[in-house]
């Protein structure tokens, strides 16, 4: 009985570690999970971006290493790093760098893009390089 115990935790701690979950906000401590949409500003601060980021249009990509989904969003990522519209910027941020809770961020990936540091369009889940650069091209102008 004790041997079962201890496989049902070994598996339960490696397929929480494996997959994408809902993440809990704030830095990412694994097991602790709240709503964090009631706490967020949404605002960009500058105490987790460099000044570039607050002004003009942003892109900020929210992923975890390990997670499934996130890993299906990098290509596209990718893809719109080569093709950024004029004047704007993107950024992969993670869950340790900052405070989830702050940018209301409930689900990975999560890419927001932000007009002189205020939100102005969210894509929860994997989102095409098309639209994140449609989105991009509509904050610009």
């Amino acid at each position: 009985m004790t041997k079962l115990f201890f496989a049902f935790i070994g598996v339960a701690v490696l397929l929480f570690f494996a997959g994408c979950e809902p993440v809990s906000g704030g830095k990412y401590t694994p097991g602790q999970h709240k709503s964090s949409a009631a706490n967020a500003s949404n605002t960009l601060q500058a105490s987790d971006f460099s000044s570039e980021y607050l002004t003009g249009a942003a892109l900020v990509y929210f992923s975890k290493p390990g997670c499934p989904a996130c890993g299906r969003q990098d290509p596209e990522y990718q893809k719109l790093l080569g093709d950024m519209p004029a004047g704007t910027r993107a950024i992969k941020v993670f869950p340790y760098m900052v405070d989830l809770d702050r940018y209301g961020v409930d689900e990975l990936p999560t890419l927001v893009v932000y007009r002189d540091g205020k939100p102005v369009k969210r894509f929860v889940g994997v989102t095409s390089a098309s639209r994140l650069r449609s989105a991009l091209e509509s904050a610009a102008n």
